[in-house]
């Protein structure tokens, strides 16, 4: 959305050809884009969206809109499952650039999502019948299976999301998504140039 000094403003959908958004601009009476209050006013990852406005506000929309477009071409080739993993991925891993979205999303494969599970009890119970597929049920409402649920969870074993829980395929512990997607980004100068 940009809204200039006299509050006139032009509603524009992302990922946009160049023709539309210098179309938005002459819409909110700005010469150019660069003269507009750009900002986030519908995300369709809400966690992303102070990483939207500092990129917008730094001026980049055109990473925003390049990060747009790949989502958009992820979306079509995902869907709905996959993307809820990919939210919970974003707001388990507290990313805070569209760098480490691009990076997530790209490695969004190494991760499974499992919606149904809400809570400590949930996960719980789902890791100690993978374990023990004929544990008695009344061994899974103890105080002691909870501990060992809470237990898993402090050690990264899976983390739970607004989507539900989100744990590696390869049973390895979460450490920081984030940081994890920095550490298998290319460094240097391929850095700079790799495309968002």
């Amino acid at each position: 959305k940009k809204r200039n000094n006299y509050g006139k403003a032009a509603v524009l959908n992302l990922p946009a050809i160049d023709a539309e958004i210098s179309q938005a601009a002459v819409s909110s009476d700005e010469a150019s884009v660069e003269e507009c209050d750009l900002r986030c006013t519908d995300c369709l990852i809400p966690s992303l969206r102070d990483a939207v406005n500092n990129a917008l506000h730094n001026g980049d929309i055109s990473q925003v809109n390049e990060f747009a477009r790949k989502l958009a071409q992820k979306e079509r080739v995902w869907g709905e499952a996959e993307f809820a993993k990919y939210k919970a991925l974003l707001e388990a891993g507290g990313c805070t650039s569209l760098q480490d979205a691009v990076q997530i999303m790209e490695e969004a494969g190494e991760y499974e999502l499992y919606p149904q599970i809400s809570g400590v009890s949930d996960y719980t119970r789902m890791i100690l019948l993978e374990k023990y597929p004929d544990l008695p049920q009344q061994l899974l409402r103890n105080g002691m299976a909870a501990s060992f649920g809470r237990m898993m969870l402090d050690e990264k074993m899976g983390i739970l999301t607004d989507y539900g829980l989100i744990r590696r395929k390869d049973g390895q512990p979460i450490q920081d998504i984030c940081q994890e997607s920095l550490e298998k980004a290319p460094s240097g100068p391929q850095l700079e140039k790799m495309e968002l």
